[in-house]
């Protein structure tokens, strides 16, 4: 009822809220069903249907769901004012609700103890990133509403998109989730090379630091709890490409490179150690490594070079 007095004299300015935002708030409504999948069947038994759990009531809300997704295009078309059948609509309008849908599929997975069910809910969320590449065809109305609206107030569809699935699989991983971890680190990756301006696989960014920080503590975490050489040398490597990029420029980052450098050739696996041995036992055979160069060293090398050292 509020939506239909707002049509014919809204301005451009209040009709994309209205546009953006209704996915998003419903999507958010959607979560509040996360409890009930937690509970699994245990509420609904006797319900007088002939359909048995998940089928009764995720049929009903699988319906809303769909019909969520209709009315978000359907608003893009009413409130957008502009002549003809033009409409900004573009697939990443619904990435609030795809994860969403991945949240719940997670949950009756779980509450089913269903591994297959678990996985779809992970390659959901990940498609949230495919339909977030927004492109640069379309229609001049569409191509306006990215340029002028979604990127300059919001920034890019991939890099929200994106770092709604690192959450998501923050979040799986938590739960005990098969292959999250994976998700996890994926999606991170995923993260560095995405940025404000990112619509497409040309407008790519250079890698950051940031989420190559959460791999590394993440991978460091598993690797002290399940002894893994496979995750320490994951753990060490994002650490030591996450700090080369912060501290680019940097002492760091001296004498071509040479502490970045051995710190990633004492990776547990790089030296062949593929059997189990902990996160420590790792670092300390790193840092007593005959190859390891200290400080001191690096510094009378850089002395060395300067001309006119004695």
């Amino acid at each position: 009822m509020f939506l239909k007095h707002l049509s014919p004299h809204m301005a451009h300015a209040a009709a994309w809220w209205v546009i953006l935002s209704f996915p998003t708030v419903a999507a958010i409504a959607f979560l509040g069903l996360v409890p009930a999948a937690q509970r699994g069947k245990r509420d609904v038994r006797n319900n007088g249907t002939p359909w048995k759990w998940p089928w009764f009531p995720w049929t009903l809300f699988g319906v809303l769901w769909l019909g969520v997704c209709a009315r978000t295009y359907l608003l893009s078309l009413s409130l957008y004012w502009v002549k003809g059948m033009d409409t900004p609509f573009g697939l990443y309008f619904l990435v609030p609700m795809v994860l969403s849908a991945a949240v719940l599929l997670l949950e009756v997975g779980r509450a089913r103890r269903n591994h297959a069910v678990q996985t779809i809910a992970l390659l959901t969320a990940f498609a949230a990133i495919l339909i977030a590449f927004p492109g640069s065809g379309g229609s001049e109305v569409y191509r306006e509403f990215l340029s002028q609206v979604v990127l300059p107030k919001f920034g890019s569809p991939v890099a929200i998109a994106t770092l709604g699935v690192v959450l998501f699989s923050l979040y799986a991983w938590l739960r005990g989730v098969r292959y999250a971890e994976a998700g996890l680190i994926v999606s991170c990756i995923l993260a560095t090379v995405t940025g404000g301006g990112t619509v497409n696989l040309h407008t790519l960014v250079p890698p950051t630091a940031i989420p190559l920080l959460v791999i590394g503590l993440v991978e460091g975490w598993q690797a002290l709890r399940k002894e893994s050489s496979f995750r320490a040398s994951v753990s060490l490597l994002s650490l030591v490409a996450a700090l080369s990029i912060a501290l680019e420029g940097t002492w760091f980052m001296s004498a071509h490179g040479t502490i970045p450098g051995e710190s990633s050739l004492d990776a547990p696996a790089l030296r062949g150690e593929t059997g189990n041995v902990s996160h420590g036992e790792a670092i300390g055979k790193h840092l007593w490594s005959p190859r390891h160069h200290t400080f001191d060293e690096i510094g009378l090398q850089e002395n060395h070079e300067r001309p006119g050292h004695d």
